[in-house]
């Protein structure tokens, strides 16, 4: 998701970088290892270029060579295969009481082979068994092959080009091109055998692979006890038994519009998907209510839920736009589905059972259905990750109201955050209340793992678009498989990666801090907590000195424009939603997105009881009282944005200072310009407010209340602001106050990430041993239904193997597998 922000915090690339100057012997090193790479490539750019026209020479000479290795290659391989395919009548012979003797050929056909290097033709018999009368015919399976259809196939594809196809699709090669390669391959050398694949062909038979594979090999599919909870992907965040202290477990969710389906793409066929690990009851769910017509908007859903049908629904005043939090985003009739929304636990695992498809455009719906499906399986979840939380959140409390009966008590405990990188574009005031970054007990979570699965999902994405209906839900399930494999494989490195860079995070954080508080010291300003203070006092209500009746009076006039504006816009045919300019009404009714006639309408007549005041004979928008509130208003809003200015003016003249340090153009360079280009924005689109609100109180409307350019230029030089008397330190310490306090967060989430890492190392360690365990018990189970064959390490005769040695095969595999990471563990986790 995408949003652009009007609020005053840090940009997303400060969140995780250094605010540290490089020196110049840092900048000359960095010089110096790019001319010694350059100079390394350089080298072999020569070498090639001397010794091609002798390879040249030698490629075309050992062409006839190369044609005859490639054909002895070829003949070695059908020689082999045809004679497994003569012998392959012995896997019936083993599971017939009647066949004594080899059965008899009474036909044959012909089918293709194809391999990675090689095509050529089979000859396939269709024996009779002599004992019980019965024809059969060999099996692809048997001889490493996997045919092109079920029955009779006349193609046999080796298995390895399906594995081989499985890594490749991942990153973004479609059937055709692969297919291409695989002709290439087989005709390379002048040698062409006439049997090129058809892409159609295979890619049905890959299909097909996939969906007879799935979970074959997995602990689940092999029969070892797995936990229920979707969480038991993840060794880490898994339940444990009888555990004392839960483990709070992070989550976040997010939609990807990448992943979406073409309506006319792929659709003459009604076939239903055969997987179904990651597209679980979520799914049905939003299923089931497209078929009432409930996914159009969270009011069309809201009415489905009678318990408060017709009730408003409150939400947050961050003024941030959001795309997915506005109920006027429609979908496109392009597609039938608008991509995927999913949730991942903190360390990357895709969630099953917590997946679905957007049939329509992304808005609140979707998530509220999974988030009920999260808190009814995954109690131990505690906080959720959501670009929108600080709009979902308000909603959510609703729901919970909805479901009273149907959701466990927990569920009320759910913390819906902003993840870190996403808050950047909400207000100053929804980062500090919303963002992740910002609250106790999270830790350095970030909250973006969900995008970080959808970059993994970019490549095949534009291959899923035209696809069947069946094939994309198969493809979608078989990719989180493949990605939650990888992410186990590296799950050790990722842990020993973290530990080491909050290490040298609180390193930084550290000397940060200390940069601040000398640079405040210089500046006479010692108390850097009072100063942190006073920049959130500006962010939240606004001044404390006002007694209760002028606050609450400036509170019913910012309500009464809200409300005029409304009827306003909608007389004239706009809805409110879409307000927008420079007026205050605009700007207030831009900081509250969602908010209707009837609830405006209800705080008022709150205030007028508690006021004491009639709006249509006293406070009438024309009089002495109005007029007061209305100033007292613009007062809170003007003092808002002069504070936010002055935070601004010192952060351009921190980077400019910063970017002249830097010297010569480089990617420090680059990102400082970008940064600075970001915050010239902010200033301007500050001033224009402020501007709007200062023309708003002014006694004359037309009178120019702007401030000159050269005023707003020697701001920028570091000249006191207008509104300073003789000295700016009130903007120097809201800008001090602003970096410390964003600093000392960082640094607690730090120290929280650090005391939680070792936990999860324990935990990873508990799940290895627990799985560890319940395979040995699988594989002695397994071991025992074998009877004679049950020696471990020994192999029964080729055409005597069973389902159960297959079994007892993976077993194995999967406990030198956890025995190998384990091994990690001990060796890599040294803390």
């Amino acid at each position: 998701m995408r949003g652009s922000g009007r609020g005053f915090g840090d940009d997303a690339g400060d969140l995780f970088g250094s605010d540290q100057v490089e020196t110049a012997e840092e900048q000359q090193t960095n010089v110096d290892t790019v001319r010694r790479k350059n100079s390394t490539k350089e080298r072999p750019n020569e070498n090639w270029k001397e010794t091609g026209p002798k390879m040249r020479c030698d490629l075309l000479s050992m062409a006839p060579q190369y044609a005859l290795w490639h054909q002895e290659e070829c003949t070695g391989k059908k020689v082999v295969l045809q004679s497994r395919i003569d012998s392959a009548f012995k896997f019936h012979t083993v599971n017939c009481d009647k066949c004594s003797v080899q059965p008899e050929v009474v036909s044959s056909y012909q089918a293709v082979y194809n391999g990675v290097d090689f095509a050529f033709p089979l000859l396939i018999p269709v024996w009779r068994c002599l004992g019980c009368q019965q024809e059969f015919l060999p099996q692809p399976i048997h001889v490493g092959c996997f045919g092109s259809t079920p029955i009779r196939p006349h193609t046999w594809f080796d298995l390895k080009l399906f594995h081989q196809y499985a890594v490749l699709f991942r990153h973004g090669t479609s059937c055709t091109a692969y297919v291409e390669g695989l002709n290439s391959s087989s005709s390379c050398f002048g040698v062409h055998g006439g049997h090129a694949v058809d892409p159609e062909v295979f890619q049905g038979a890959y299909f097909a692979f996939r969906r007879v594979t799935d979970q074959l090999n997995s602990l689940k599919g092999l029969g070892v006890e797995i936990d229920s909870s979707p969480l038991h992907v993840c060794p880490i965040c898994s339940p444990r038994p009888d555990e004392g202290d839960p483990y709070a477990v992070s989550l976040a969710m997010d939609a990807v519009n990448k992943c979406s389906h073409l309506a006319h793409a792929g659709n003459d066929m009604e076939l239903k998907p055969y997987i179904h690990n990651f597209f679980g009851k979520g799914e049905q769910e939003v299923a089931d209510l497209e078929k009432k017509g409930c996914l159009d908007s969270i009011k069309s859903f809201k009415q489905h839920t009678s318990l408060l049908e017709g009730d408003d629904l409150e939400v947050s005043n961050c003024g941030s736009r959001l795309r997915c939090a506005r109920e006027g985003s429609k979908a496109t009739t392009m597609y039938d589905v608008n991509g995927l929304l999913g949730a991942t636990c903190a360390h990357g695992f895709a969630l099953p059972d917590l997946f679905c498809n957007m049939r329509r455009s992304e808005n609140f719906t979707f998530y509220l259905v999974l988030l009920k499906h999260i808190v009814k399986e995954c109690p131990s979840v505690k906080h959720v990750y959501i670009d929108f939380g600080c709009r979902l959140a308000k909603t959510w409390t609703w729901y919970l109201q909805a479901l009273d009966k149907e959701l466990p008590p927990s569920a009320v405990d759910l913390r819906i955050m902003v993840n870190w990188m996403h808050a950047a574009s909400h207000d100053m005031s929804c980062q500090l209340e919303n963002s992740g970054r910002f609250q106790k007990d999270a830790g350095f979570v970030v909250g973006e793992q969900s995008e970080q699965l959808w970059a993994m999902t970019k490549d095949p994405s534009s291959l899923m678009r035209c696809m069947t209906l069946q094939n994309r839900h198969d493809s979608v399930e078989c990719l989180l498989s493949d990605i939650n494999d990888l992410k186990l494989a590296r799950l050790v490195l990722v842990l020993k990666a973290k530990m080491d860079s909050m290490h040298k995070k609180l390193a930084e954080l550290d000397q940060r801090l200390d940069g601040i508080q000398a640079e405040s010291n210089a500046a006479g300003i010692h108390d850097l907590h009072a100063a942190a203070q006073e920049f959130l006092g500006t962010q939240f209500a606004v001044s404390p000195t006002l007694s209760e009746r002028p606050f609450l009076e400036a509170e019913y006039v910012r309500l009464r424009e809200m409300d005029i504006a409304v009827q306003k816009l909608q007389s004239i045919g706009f809805s409110w939603k879409e307000a927008g300019g420079m007026s205050p009404a605009a700007l207030l009714l831009r900081g509250s997105t969602h908010k209707e006639q009837r609830e405006l309408q209800a705080k008022l007549t709150d205030l007028e009881i508690k006021l004491a005041i009639s709006p249509d004979s006293v406070w009438t928008v024309d009089s002495n009282d109005y007029t007061r509130g209305f100033k007292l208003l613009a007062e809170q809003q003007i003092l808002r944005y002069q504070s936010a200015i002055d935070v601004i003016v010192h952060e351009l003249a921190q980077k400019n200072i910063e970017k002249r340090q830097q010297g010569e153009a480089s990617k420090v360079t680059h990102a400082l310009a970008s940064k600075i280009r970001g915050l010239h924005a902010k200033l301007r689109s500050s001033l224009e407010e402020m501007y709007a609100w200062m023309a708003a109180a002014h006694d004359d409307p037309h009178a120019d209340v702007s401030l000159p350019q050269s005023v707003v230029d020697a701001m920028l030089q570091g000249e006191p602001a207008p509104w300073h008397v003789g000295s700016h330190s009130s903007g120097l310490r809201l800008m001090l106050g602003r970096r410390f306090y964003m600093a000392e967060n960082d640094r607690q989430r730090c120290i929280e990430q650090l005391s939680r890492l070792p936990v999860e190392k324990k935990r990873l360690m508990q799940w290895l041993d627990i799985m560890l365990q319940r395979v040995q018990e699988r594989i002695r189970v397994v071991a025992e239904d074998m009877s004679e064959h049950a020696v471990i390490g020994s192999l029964p005769h080729p055409y005597e193997l069973t389902r159960h040695h297959g079994v007892h095969f993976w077993l194995q595999w999967h406990a030198q597998r956890l025995a190998a990471i384990l091994k990690e563990v001990n060796e890599k986790l040294n803390w």
